[in-house]
């Protein structure tokens, strides 16, 4: 953690801009922020994100969280909105000058955030990163020359990151900590009608709209066949 006192050379609390877009990054985002203000309850938290990390704490100036998008074409319609709040958080930085900034997750609207940060001397932490692991190892290299430490939830994505010199901190998945189950698997069937020893699968489609729009049907639909089978 920075001390608490603020940053060497300084007689003001420390300044930490988070930026997160769509509903699991402000999610993830306002856990930090809560930890965060547990330890430093002084530090001065703000930037873009969206309910939830405002009701943890942190200033949010810039509403994120509804930019979610999947898709090439239909990403489109969020080209516009995203480059506008790409050049308002880039005049905040630049006039806020903050001690340090913190990234959550949503590579598409954080990476060339992350460059422009790198440009401007203010060091930076990637938390929820890219996940190299599936898809463009390519990238990182490039998260890894920019950002002073890197979070990553899974080992996979971790063991890249290091392999391409990024300074890596991995502690598990967030969700280990938050989710706390007070029952078995057997008792929560048991509560929701369901037969546990009968093969149980749930549908997920994701938490931005677009995936529950154009994926929850479909997904519903493979459901149907399965029960007539």
């Amino acid at each position: 953690m920075i001390d608490a006192g603020g940053i060497p050379g300084h007689d003001r609390p420390v300044k930490i801009f988070l930026a997160a877009g769509e509903v699991s990054g402000d999610r993830q985002a306002a856990y930090l922020a809560e930890a965060i203000l547990r330890e430093q309850p002084e530090t001065c938290l703000f930037g873009a994100g969206g309910e939830g990390m405002s009701a943890a704490g942190v200033d949010v100036r810039i509403q994120t969280s509804h930019l979610g998008c999947i898709g090439f074409q239909e990403s489109l319609r969020f080209v516009g909105p995203l480059r506008r709040v790409s050049f308002a958080l880039r005049a905040m930085v630049h006039t806020e000058r903050p001690d340090l900034a913190i990234l959550v997750d949503h590579e598409w609207f954080n990476m060339p955030l992350a460059r422009r940060l790198f440009a401007d001397g203010v060091p930076f932490i990637y938390y929820f990163p890219p996940q190299v692991s599936i898809w463009g190892k390519w990238r990182a290299k490039i998260v890894s020359k920019r950002a002073r430490a890197i979070i990553p939830a899974f080992a996979a994505d971790a063991e890249i990151y290091e392999r391409a010199g990024g300074r890596v901190h991995w502690f598990g998945h967030p969700f280990l900590d938050v989710v706390k189950p007070d029952m078995n698997s057997s008792e929560v069937m048991f509560r929701h009608g369901l037969n546990p020893a009968r093969r149980t699968i749930a549908i997920l489609p994701g938490s931005r709209l677009q995936e529950v729009e154009t994926l929850a049907g479909p997904m519903v639909e493979a459901a149907r066949l399965m029960k007539r089978r």
